[in-house]
């Protein structure tokens, strides 16, 4: 077991647990609503395992670091959509900034209006995909006898991941 410092009060879990899983256990709002976390002061993604005692703050689009994080996510499902719709574009950078992000993409031919409508409804059926891959791999999860025997990896990339701060 490790124990997890959450806002001053402490909470033990098992070694292993996700960050996510750990918001989900404060409340649902709050899993719902997390788009990163800080472990010991780090900048983390939600799926990072917690595997020794710590301070953990569940990062949501209402901190700083929250936003860039989300935007972060934001610009690369924009790119896989880009991706699949223009597979010749060459991408640059997507970096998140102070307002949102922005991502540089040299396509082929240009694009027009109706290509930015087209673009949007990739990304929305990217991020729908997502959520039911998410919603089996839990399944398949729930209906194993133990969690621990579930390896995680990371998902592969397509391409570099962009830069995402500027000091």
């Amino acid at each position: 077991m490790i124990k997890v410092n959450l806002k001053g009060s402490e909470k033990e879990f098992e070694s292993g647990v996700s960050v996510a899983d750990v918001a989900k256990s404060i409340g649902m709002g709050l899993y719902k609503a997390a788009c990163a976390a800080r472990v010991n002061g780090t900048v983390c993604d939600l799926r990072t395992p917690l595997t020794e005692d710590c301070t953990v703050e569940i990062l949501t689009f209402d901190d700083k670091d929250g936003q860039k994080a989300y935007w972060h996510t934001t610009s690369h499902i924009l790119a896989q959509a880009v991706c699949r719709l223009y597979p010749g574009t060459k991408f640059a950078i997507g970096p998140a900034v102070d307002n949102g992000f922005y991502y540089d993409f040299d396509f082929e031919t240009p694009i027009a209006g109706e290509d930015l409508e087209k673009i949007e409804a990739e990304k929305n059926k990217k991020r729908k995909e997502k959520r039911r891959r998410t919603k089996k791999k839990k399944r398949r999860r729930t209906s194993r006898s133990s969690a621990s025997s579930c390896p995680r990896r990371r998902p592969s990339r397509r391409w570099p991941a962009s830069r995402t701060s500027r000091s």
